[in-house]
């Protein structure tokens, strides 16, 4: 995949971020760059994988516990997309608030719990509504086939949901997708509304 200097910029802008407030925050554990390199390949992958089904140009992208912002805050440094994030966690909720702020990106940030139903926490107005999104996505949140019952509910019927699965899993299991992206451990598989029903 292809970025230009300034999606680069914004990429180096985010490392420092997490490696600056990364154990402050509990948002991951990587000291180094070298050990954040996996995590930003992996949302890499949520890109070009989005990339490659059409994704962009105002498509409108649902990221469920969004935490450190892997992948949403990448998503939103690298594509044109309305990028809702969803996180319960306040400190966590800041961060992505800040950090999108340090990169001049848009995104709404809500705060509430969403899986079968959308929860908002306590002074949140925030609405999220089903099947009003093209693509979702959901990092250690779910299992993803837990993930694949959830995800549907929001996206409409020419949606994506992006689900990250254990390699192992994808070889122990039959799964059916449209496309795939692998990587040591983690993989990210991208499926339309109707191949994550049928999982």
């Amino acid at each position: 995949m292809e970025l230009d200097a300034e999606a680069w910029t914004r990429l180096e802008k985010l490392a420092s971020l997490w490696l600056r407030y990364g154990r402050v925050m509990n948002l991951t554990a990587a000291k180094s760059p070298e050990e954040l390199a996996p995590h930003v390949t992996e949302a890499l992958m949520v890109v070009a994988l989005a990339r490659q089904v059409g994704l962009g140009g105002g498509s409108r992208w649902l990221d469920v516990g969004s935490g450190a912002g892997l992948p949403g805050l990448v998503i939103a440094a690298l594509m044109d997309v309305e990028l809702t994030m969803v996180e319960p966690r306040e400190r966590r909720a800041s961060f992505l608030e800040v950090a999108l702020a340090q990169l001049g990106r848009k995104a709404r940030v809500v705060r509430g719990h969403l899986d079968e139903n959308w929860r908002p926490l306590a002074g949140t107005n925030a609405e999220i509504t089903p099947h009003s999104f093209d693509a979702a996505s959901a990092r250690a949140v779910f299992p993803p086939r837990r993930w694949l019952e959830i995800a549907p509910r929001w996206i409409g019927k020419n949606g994506w949901v992006f689900a990250h699965v254990s390699t192992q899993i994808i070889r122990s299991e039959m799964i059916k997708y449209s496309s795939g992206l692998f990587f040591d451990q983690w993989s990210v598989l991208v499926f339309s509304a109707s191949e994550s029903r049928n999982n």
